[in-house]
């Protein structure tokens, strides 16, 4: 069994028993900068099969809680979809495809927009320019078989088309 602890470093108990844990002192770091020590903490009794819940404390201020003693107030976000000025005149084809597809746009952006391909964790794989009525070709080789975002941003940053693409070779 293992687990986080709220110091950031992670308890291994091993199966079915003991009196020991090992521990992940740097779980972030790649390798052996990890720092991982067998037998680092001796307990005081025998443990069988269990690890202390560890809450987490990292949760931040819960207004209105007599729990909340940090006086902090948390800042609602809307994230509800705006209203987009421009119409939804993009074109993306073919759509699955197995190596090219091209996005037409039918209006102007304006001076630029930008195109990011990105897949579902929000890595962007390409960034192209997009220019007024023009098209753009997008190449997919190198990119395995799966579900990607295809999104289409003006020159403010604000989400103007977002379509999903599906590669499938």
């Amino acid at each position: 069994m293992t687990q986080l602890a709220p110091d950031n470093k992670i308890y291994i108990n091993s199966l079915p028993s003991s009196f020991r844990y090992h521990i992940i002192h740097n779980p972030d770091e790649p390798g052996q900068s990890a720092n991982f020590e067998q037998n680092a903490l001796f307990l005081p009794t025998f443990n069988r099969r269990t690890i202390p819940n560890n809450p987490n404390y990292r949760l931040g201020p819960l207004d209105g809680s007599p729990c909340d003693t940090l006086g902090i107030d948390n800042v609602m976000v809307n994230i509800e979809e705006q209203e987009n000025e421009y119409p939804a005149t993009f074109t993306l084809f073919p759509n699955p495809s197995s190596g090219r597809v091209t996005l037409e746009s039918m209006y102007s952006v304006g001076e630029k927009a930008d195109l990011w391909l990105t897949d579902f964790s929000g890595r962007v794989l390409q960034r192209l320019d997009v220019v007024g009525n023009s098209s753009v070709e997008i190449d997919l080789d190198g990119l395995s078989n799966g579900i990607y975002i295809c999104l289409v941003k003006d020159e403010t940053g604000q989400i103007v088309y977002s379509e999903k693409l599906v590669v499938s070779r």
